[in-house]
């Protein structure tokens, strides 16, 4: 696409050149000046004012006709498809047809794979991303949790047991002796466990990514 553009622009340019020239000598060869001297028939003039006035207008509408610059190889755009639209390949890692010569300059003979990532711009200086200096364009940044600017604190309770409350109904096979007697059944209303010291208590949750709200598009890139 890139090449039929060039060549439509300069056939353009080339038209209103010689169009321009042709007008040009058959009105200088009409009035006779003394820096143009060069004598032609009313036939020729006519000629090459006609053959001027022609070109002049088909470089011009040429012009008019062309496409501008178009989308440069290597963009990237997001797309509701499954399959590749005309001019783009969808960035899934798959080999590029050596045909098109610009985007294997740009990103080397496979498309990105950009299956799952998000896309981060490129900061060099590391004003906004800590680790861009370290990065090229194309590649990945891996998982990464910030650490919090306030921490996360779990009021400590000392050293405590924990009551468990309930009606109980304990065998006990007569080993259970008060007041002189055994007792083969106790019933209690509440149990202590014992205490464990001061100690830690893990939180648990979680799922397998820490991610925003998204939608599931194609990542497609123009050759």
């Amino acid at each position: 696409m890139i090449e039929i553009i060039k060549s439509i622009s300069g056939i353009s340019t080339i038209c209103i050149i010689i169009g321009f020239i042709f007008l040009l000598v058959a009105i200088l060869s009409s009035i006779q000046t003394q820096w143009f001297t060069f004598a032609l028939s009313r036939l020729q003039q006519t000629l090459l004012a006609i053959i001027g006035i022609v070109a002049l207008g088909l470089g011009i509408f040429a012009l008019i006709l062309s496409p501008g610059p178009g989308v440069p190889a290597g963009t990237i755009a997001a797309h509701l498809a499954v399959t590749d639209p005309d001019g783009w390949l969808i960035c899934n890692g798959k080999p590029i047809d050596k045909k098109h010569s610009e985007l294997i300059r740009i990103v080397g003979v496979n498309t990105p794979d950009l299956r799952g990532y998000f896309l981060r711009g490129y900061d060099p200086e590391g004003n906004v991303d800590p680790n861009g200096p370290q990065r090229a364009l194309g590649k990945p940044q891996l998982d990464s949790t910030r650490m919090p600017d306030k921490h996360f604190v779990i009021t400590g309770d000392g050293i405590h047991d924990h009551k468990i409350d309930g009606h109980f109904n304990i065998k006990t096979n007569g080993n259970f002796r008060r007041n002189g007697g055994s007792y083969d059944n106790i019933e209690v209303d509440e149990i202590s466990t014992n205490k464990d010291g001061v100690h830690d208590h893990i939180i648990n949750g979680g799922d397998g990514e820490t991610r925003p709200k998204n939608v599931a598009v194609n990542y497609i890139i123009k050759y």
